[in-house]
Order: structure tokens, then sequence, then C-alpha cells
């Protein structure tokens, strides 16, 4: 069982929608130059229409939340406008599968929510921007005010929440978000 994104929605600094999933089919997407015509065409299967435009494009470091019927089934941190973040998980095709190019983690999602919306689940995107945090620091003698990352901290704290109510990580969060993270 998954937890609902209403339940990270509540939290403080509450998640938005900042996308929705759909086939890339040409009922979906008009005017592109590639759809999904066959299985062996090795296209993007899934792509994703903005909801919440600025936060969508909005630069920054954000935590993402992928959601299939209102089911939170992956927690994600991202340093770029989940825009790009999508673009990435765009990149896991059939095609570049076959050539051993993309992400695995890519490939997995865009199996997964293609799947899912086959099956008529709705699939959304949902993220909350990361607050910018700065540290003073002397450099030689050059006072310098350096950008923290604070994604990963959030996203590990999350996915913790998350199995501590569930028993498990989400089923498309492969790991749990820990690279760099330290507990005081």
């Amino acid at each position: 069982k998954e937890l609902p994104v209403k339940f990270f929605i509540k939290l403080p600094y509450g998640f938005v929608k900042v996308a929705d999933c759909y086939l890339n089919t040409k009922e979906n997407f008009s005017g592109r130059a590639q759809y999904i015509e066959s299985i062996t065409k090795f296209l993007v299967l899934v792509d994703a229409k903005p909801y919440n435009n600025e936060l969508w494009k909005m630069g920054g470091e954000h935590v993402y939340l992928l959601v299939i019927d209102d089911n939170v089934v992956k927690i994600g941190s991202t340093t770029t406008p989940m825009k790009d973040r999508w673009g990435s998980y765009k990149c896991g095709t059939r095609k570049y599968m076959k050539k051993g190019s993309p992400s695995t983690t890519n490939y997995h999602i865009q199996e997964a929510l293609y799947a899912s919306l086959l099956k008529k689940q709705k699939v959304e995107i949902y993220s909350i921007r990361m607050p910018e945090l700065y540290k003073s620091l002397d450099v030689y003698g050059t006072k310098l005010r350096i950008p923290c990352s604070v994604s990963k901290a959030y996203e590990h704290t999350l996915l913790d929440i998350y199995k501590a109510h569930t028993g498990h990580y989400p089923i498309l969060s492969v790991n749990n978000g820990t690279k760099g993270v330290k507990h005081d």
C-alpha cells in the first residue's frame, strides 16, 4: 500500500501539483513530430502537461512526487527546474535502453507510468521548491556566500517518513536519498 498524496500536501511547505502525465498520442499532444504509433517505434511513451507552469519552469532545487491514482509511487529530488527533470525522464525510451544509453531509472519510470496510463490510471507530478540556504565562508581571505544544497536532505527525510508509515519506500523509489546526508 502506498501513501496518498494528500498526506504530503498537508505537510509544511505543502506539495503543489505541477503537471499531469498523458500517453504521447496525437490526441493528447497535437503538433508534434512523433507520437506513439506502435510499440516498435521506441518513442517517448509518456509526456507531461504543466498544471502549474510557473513552478514547472522555476529554477532552484525541488523535491517531487510521482503520483498514480492519488498514491505516491516515487519521491525524488532535483537541482534543476521540474521541466528539466521531466526531460531527463523522457530519455528513458526503449530505443535508448536497447542501445544501453539511458539511465535505468528513467526507463523504469517511463515504463511504469506508461503501464498505468494504459490502465486508465491518473498520473500526476507534485513538487515543492526548496528554500534557499547560504553559508558564509572565508576562502583564502575572501568572504563568500555559498549556496547550500538541501533537496537531498528533504528527500531523505520524506522517504524515512514514508517508510515509517508503510514499512517500505515508494514502489518506484530505488534508494532512500541518503547520498551526502548525515544525521546529527
